[in-house]
C-alpha cells in the first residue's frame, strides 16, 4: 500500500508541480503587465493551495499597494516583513504607508526608520528628519462626499464652464470593457450641471469624439475653452480596439463649430513607449504640466511641463526638478487660477497615500506645502480642481465613507492673507561707525530683478516695505568715496532690522586733484603753434591711460594751457585744439570718451604773473604752458 501510495505521488506531483509553475508564470506576466487585479487572484489562489514564497508574498502586497488596496497590501507586507529577511527598502517605505491608512502610526515609524538606515540620502528620508511644514495659504472647510458619485471609481474632476467634467468606471456605456488592473470598466469622461439647490444633474457621456472603449481621464481645458487635453490608452493608429500595449498618453480634441473634433495624441516627439498622463493647464494658458512614471529623472512618477507654442505644437519638455519630485510618486498636477502649483505626492512625510501638496509658482524661494489635515487623509487624496474666483472646488479621495473606490468631494475654500513684511536697517562707515546719509540702496530679489532703490535720510538709516516672509533679497550699497558693497538678506533665519557696513575707498586721490601732480608727468609737449601729441607726450598720456583703466568711475578734464605770447583768441584756439588732441589720445587708447571733458584755456588760467606786457624769462612762460587732467567726479 505504501508503495502505491508513493508511486501515486510520483505520478501525481509532477503534474501538479508543473500546473502550479504554469499559474505563477502567468501571474507574473499579468503582475509585470500591470494587470493587477488578474495577477492578484491567480497569486491568491496560488497561496491558497500552500505555496507562500516570499516572492509570492512580495508580489501580492505590491499588486494591492499599486491598485490602492491599502489594508490589503497591508496584510501581505505584514507577512513579508515576517517570512523575508531581505525585504527592499522600496518595500518597507510602502509598509509604512499602509501602516499609516491601517491607523499603526507607531509602526509605520518604525519602518520608516529602516528605509532611512538603507537610504540615508534619499530625498525622502531627507525629509523625514525635517519638520513638515504646515503653513498652507489655502483653508478648507465643509469638505463632503458629492452625489454623482457611483459604486465605481470616480475621479479627476475639472470645471468647464457650468458643466463639472471628471473620469468614472460608472458602467453606462454599453460596449465599455473591464479593466484587467482593477476589473472595473474602463473610465470615460462625463459631465454633470450642478442644478441652483446645489443637486447635480444625472452625469452624461461628455463626448462621443473624445470616447473609446479604453480609459479616458483627467481632463483639462485651454484658457479659451476651445481645447481640451485628456489622458487615454493610446491606440494603435487606424485602429479603435487594438492597443499599444500599457501605453497612454495625452490626448487633444479641438472645439470647431461648436463640436469637438479628436486630434489625437500628443507625443512631445517622444517615443511610442513614454507614457504620459493627468495634463493641467497655467492659468495665463503658456504651459502644460503632467505625469510621466517611465519619463522619469528622479522617482516613480515625476512632474513635468512644456510650453504651449500654439495648439498642435510644445516646446521642450523640462522635469519640475528634485525640489517638487521624490523618489515616490508625484502625480495629478493643477495649477491654481493664482499660479500655484497643487499636486499628489506619495513621497513625503504625509498622512498616508497619496497627498496633496502646493507649492508658488510664482516664488522661487517657494517649498513644497502640504494642504493639510481637513483635506488629506491616510489614504489616497488627489485630483483637485478650483473655480477662477477660489472660493471652492472638487477632489479626489478613496478614504472610508464613500459610495466606491475613488470618490468625488467638494469643497469650500478661503485664502489666508500673506503678512508682507518691512525690514530697517542703518548704512554705516565701518572704520568709523558713523551713519551714512544718503547712501544709494538697491534690492533684489532671488531673479535678481530690482524691487525697489532708495537712499538712507539724514540719520543714515533706511525702511522697505512691503516683502514676502520667508523669502531671500539681496541688496547692494554705493555711496560716493567708498567701495561698494552688496549682502543677502535671508528673510527666514534674519532679524528684519539689518545694519550694513561699507569701507572706505582707500585711493590716491580725491576729487578736485590733478592727475598731473599725482603722476609726476612730465611737460605735454607741442610743437610752436601746433596740436599734434609729440611721442615723448605719449609715453605720458599713456600713464593717464592706466590710471583710469584703475579706476573705472573717475571723470577727468583734459585741459590745456598757453603762455601769454599770443593774443587771446589764438592762444584759446589753439589750446582748445590741443585739449581735443588729447582727449582723442585717451579715447583711442580705451578711455570712453563719455569719462573725459576737453576745455581749452588760453592763457585765461596763469600760474604766475607773466601776463602781457610783464617781462618773464623763457622759464617762467613755461611754467604757464601745461597740461591738467582734473578729477572731476566718480560716476
Amino acid at each position: 500500500m505504501k508503495k502505491n501510495i508513493i508511486i501515486a505521488l510520483l505520478v501525481v506531483t509532477p503534474i501538479f508541480v508543473f500546473s502550479q509553475q504554469s499559474e505563477i508564470r502567468k501571474a507574473d506576466l499579468d503582475y509585470n503587465s500591470q494587470n493587477y487585479f488578474k495577477a492578484i487572484k491567480i497569486f491568491s489562489k496560488i497561496v491558497e493551495k500552500g505555496n507562500e514564497t516570499p516572492e509570492i508574498i512580495e508580489k501580492l502586497a505590491n499588486a494591492n499597494f499599486f491598485n490602492a488596496n491599502y489594508e490589503q497590501a497591508n496584510v501581505w507586507y505584514t507577512k513579508l516583513s515576517q517570512v523575508s529577511t531581505d525585504m527592499k527598502s522600496e518595500e518597507h517605505y510602502r509598509f509604512a504607508l499602509t501602516l499609516k491608512s491601517v491607523g499603526k502610526l507607531e509602526e509605520a515609524k518604525v519602518q520608516l526608520e529602516i528605509y532611512k538606515n538603507l537610504n540615508p540620502n534619499e530625498k525622502r528620508a531627507l525629509l523625514l528628519n525635517t519638520e513638515v511644514l504646515s503653513d498652507s495659504k489655502f483653508v478648507f472647510s465643509n469638505v463632503k462626499s458629492i452625489t454623482i458619485n457611483s459604486k465605481y471609481s470616480d475621479y479627476g474632476p475639472t470645471l468647464y464652464k457650468d458643466n463639472l467634467l471628471f473620469s468614472s468606471a460608472n458602467n453606462v456605456v454599453l460596449n465599455n470593457t473591464l479593466s484587467e488592473r482593477t476589473n472595473q470598466y474602463r473610465t470615460n469622461l462625463y459631465q454633470t450641471v450642478k442644478t441652483s439647490n446645489g443637486e447635480f444633474s444625472k452625469p452624461k457621456l461628455f463626448s462621443k469624439v473624445n470616447y473609446s472603449i479604453y480609459n479616458e481621464a483627467t481632463p483639462a481645458f485651454s484658457k479659451d475653452g476651445n481645447t481640451i487635453y485628456y489622458t487615454q490608452n493610446q491606440l494603435v493608429t487606424n485602429s479603435k480596439v487594438k492597443l499599444v500595449n500599457g501605453v497612454f498618453k495625452l490626448y487633444r480634441s479641438v472645439l470647431v463649430n461648436n463640436k469637438w473634433e479628436n486630434k489625437g495624441p500628443i507625443n512631445f516627439g517622444l517615443n511610442n513607449e513614454v507614457r504620459i498622463a493627468h495634463p493641467a493647464i497655467s492659468p495665463d494658458g503658456k504651459f502644460i504640466y503632467f505625469a510621466s512614471d517611465n519619463l522619469t529623472k528622479y522617482g516613480e512618477s515625476d512632474l513635468f511641463r512644456a510650453s504651449i507654442l500654439d495648439d498642435s505644437t510644445f516646446g521642450i519638455i523640462e522635469n519640475l526638478g528634485n525640489k517638487i519630485n521624490t523618489e515616490g510618486r508625484d502625480s495629478y498636477p493643477y495649477v491654481t487660477p493664482d499660479n500655484t502649483l497643487i499636486f499628489a505626492s506619495d513621497g513625503r512625510p504625509g498622512m498616508g497615500g497619496f497627498d496633496l501638496y502646493s507649492i508658488d509658482l510664482n516664488n522661487p524661494e517657494a517649498k513644497v506645502i502640504p494642504l493639510g489635515n481637513d483635506i488629506n487623509s491616510p489614504f489616497d487624496d488627489f485630483g483637485i480642481t478650483m473655480n477662477n474666483e477660489m472660493t471652492n472646488g472638487y477632489f479626489t479621495s478613496n478614504k472610508p465613507g464613500g459610495k466606491g473606490d475613488d470618490d468625488i468631494y467638494s469643497f469650500d475654500l478661503s485664502i489666508k492673507k500673506i503678512e508682507l513684511i518691512a525690514i530697517k536697517g542703518t548704512i554705516v562707515d565701518e572704520e568709523t561707525k558713523q551713519l551714512l546719509p544718503n547712501a544709494e540702496l538697491n534690492l533684489f530679489d532671488s531673479n535678481k530683478v530690482l524691487i525697489v532703490s532708495i537712499h538712507t535720510d539724514s540719520n543714515g538709516e533706511y525702511s522697505v516695505k512691503d516683502l514676502k516672509p520667508n523669502s531671500t533679497y539681496s541688496i547692494s550699497v554705493k555711496k560716493e568715496g567708498y567701495e561698494d558693497a552688496s549682502v543677502l538678506l535671508d528673510l527666514k533665519t534674519e532679524n528684519f532690522e539689518k545694519a550694513i557696513t561699507i569701507k572706505t575707498i582707500k585711493t590716491p586721490y580725491k576729487i578736485g586733484d590733478d592727475l598731473s601732480e599725482i603722476l609726476k608727468l612730465h611737460k605735454i609737449y607741442f610743437d610752436l603753434g601746433k596740436f599734434t601729441i609729440r611721442p615723448e607726450s605719449k609715453i605720458e598720456l599713456d600713464k593717464v591711460v592706466t590710471f583710469l583703466n584703475q579706476y573705472t568711475t573717475l571723470k577727468i578734464e583734459v585741459g590745456s594751457h598757453t603762455d601769454s605770447r599770443q593774443s587771446n583768441k589764438l592762444n584759446h584756439i589753439l589750446s582748445e585744439n590741443r585739449a581735443k588732441a588729447t582727449l582723442a589720445y585717451l579715447v583711442k587708447n580705451g578711455i570712453k570718451p563719455e569719462r573725459l571733458i576737453a576745455i581749452g584755456y588760453g592763457e585765461s588760467k596763469l600760474i604766475n604773473n607773466c601776463i602781457d606786457g610783464v617781462p618773464c624769462t623763457e622759464e617762467q612762460h613755461q611754467q604757464n604752458r601745461r597740461s591738467t587732467f582734473i578729477i572731476l567726479s566718480e560716476k
